[in-house]
C-alpha cells in the first residue's frame, strides 16, 4: 500500500513540476493563458490578399484561362459571335445577360455588364460601391475607373464607377499580340502601333499613338437608336482621321472603337494602303475585295470593300482610280 501511495505521490510530483515548466508566466506560478487557434495576420497573408492572381480573374463561371464551353454551359448560347480586338480571336456577346467573351482556346478577357448579378472571388458585382471596392482590392488604383494589375502585369481587373457605384467589371490576362496581326483587315497602322476596329480605350492608348484630338465630343443616343437608347458615343477627330468610339448606356466612361475614318496620307491599313494610292495596289493587297453595291458601276470611281465577319466593314472610296477616303467600320446589328 505504501508502495502504491509512493507511487501516486510521484506522478502528482512530477505532473506539477511539468505544468510549473511549460507555464513560466509570472513568479506566482499562474496557469499559461490558451493559445489563440485564429491565425495571425502576417504581412505575407496581407501580401496575397492584397497582390492580383489569376485565381481572382473569375467571376459566376466565367474564368480568365477558362474554356468557353463552360459559359456556354451555364448561360447558353450567345446572342453573336464575332472577331474582335485586333487579334482576330473569336469575340462572342451574351447580350441578354450582359456578358462579352474574348477567347482563343481559353478566354483571355471577359467583360460584364447590368443586368449580370455574379460576384468577383471578393464579392464585387455589379451595383457594388466604390467603399466596397476599396475594400477589396486595397492596392487598386483609382480615377475614372479603379484597375489593378498583378505584380507580373500579366492580369488586369478593372471596375467602371459611375455615380459612386461599379456598372462594369472587366478583366483579362495580357496578350501579345501576333505577327499575323499586321494583317487584320480592320486596323490601321500608325507609328508601328495597331488601332484595329473595336479595341477598347482601356487596352490601346490612343493619347500616346495619337497625340490630343483637335476636337472631341460625346452624345447619348436617344429613341431612334432603339435598343441602343442611352448608350454613348464619341467623336474624336485628328488631322486627317476621325474616330467614332461607343460606350454601354449607364457607362460613358470606357468605349470601344466603332468607326475610322482617314481622309489623309499617313494613316495606313495594316496591308500598307493608304491615301492616294492606286486601285491596281489595293486590288493586289487585297485581292478579295469588291465594289460596294451602291448602285455605282465606274470601277474607277466608287467604292470597293471587304467585309468577311457581315458586321466588321473596311470601304475605299475611289476617285480616278486613287483612293480618297477609307473607313473601317463596325456595322450595329
Amino acid at each position: 500500500m505504501k508502495v502504491i501511495m509512493s507511487l501516486i505521490a510521484a506522478v502528482l510530483l512530477l505532473t506539477s513540476c511539468m505544468n510549473s515548466t511549460n507555464g513560466r508566466v509570472d513568479p506566482d506560478n499562474e496557469a499559461a493563458p490558451i493559445a489563440s487557434t485564429e491565425a495571425p495576420s502576417t504581412s505575407i497573408e496581407k501580401s496575397l490578399q492584397q497582390n492580383l492572381s489569376a485565381t481572382d480573374l473569375s467571376i459566376e463561371g466565367i474564368r480568365i484561362g477558362g474554356s468557353i464551353d463552360d459559359v456556354v454551359k451555364s448561360y447558353g448560347q450567345p446572342s453573336e459571335k464575332t472577331v474582335s480586338h485586333g487579334l482576330g480571336t473569336p469575340y462572342w456577346i451574351f447580350k441578354e445577360q450582359g456578358i462579352y467573351i474574348d477567347f482563343d482556346g481559353p478566354i483571355w478577357q471577359a467583360t460584364v455588364t447590368p443586368p449580370f448579378k455574379g460576384k468577383t472571388p471578393r464579392g464585387i458585382s455589379i451595383g457594388s460601391s466604390t467603399e466596397d471596392v476599396l475594400k477589396a482590392y486595397p492596392d487598386i488604383t483609382t480615377g475614372d475607373s479603379y484597375i489593378q494589375k498583378s505584380a507580373d502585369g500579366q492580369y488586369s481587373i478593372q471596375f467602371s464607377i459611375n455615380n459612386g457605384m461599379v456598372t462594369q467589371i472587366n478583366m483579362w490576362q495580357d496578350k501579345t499580340l501576333p505577327e499575323s496581326n499586321l494583317t487584320n483587315n480592320y486596323s490601321l497602322t500608325i507609328n508601328k502601333k495597331n488601332i484595329t476596329l473595336k479595341d477598347w480605350d482601356n487596352t490601346v492608348d490612343l493619347q500616346k499613338i495619337l497625340g490630343e484630338p483637335t476636337s472631341q465630343n460625346i452624345e447619348v443616343l436617344g429613341n431612334e437608336a432603339d435598343t441602343h437608347k442611352g448608350s454613348f458615343i464619341k467623336t474624336m477627330n485628328y488631322d486627317g482621321l476621325q474616330i467614332k468610339l461607343m460606350s454601354p448606356k449607364e457607362n460613358g466612361k470606357d468605349f470601344w472603337i466603332l468607326e475610322m475614318v482617314v481622309t489623309k496620307k499617313d494613316y495606313k491599313t495594316s496591308k500598307g494602303i493608304e491615301i492616294g494610292d492606286k486601285l491596281e495596289k489595293v486590288k493586289n493587297s487585297y485581292p478579295d475585295i469588291n465594289i460596294a453595291l451602291d448602285g455605282r458601276t465606274d470601277p474607277n470611281n466608287c467604292a470597293y470593300v471587304i467585309n468577311y465577319e457581315r458586321v466588321d466593314y473596311l470601304q475605299f472610296e475611289v476617285k480616278e482610280g486613287l483612293v480618297s477616303e477609307i473607313k473601317i467600320f463596325y456595322l450595329i446589328p
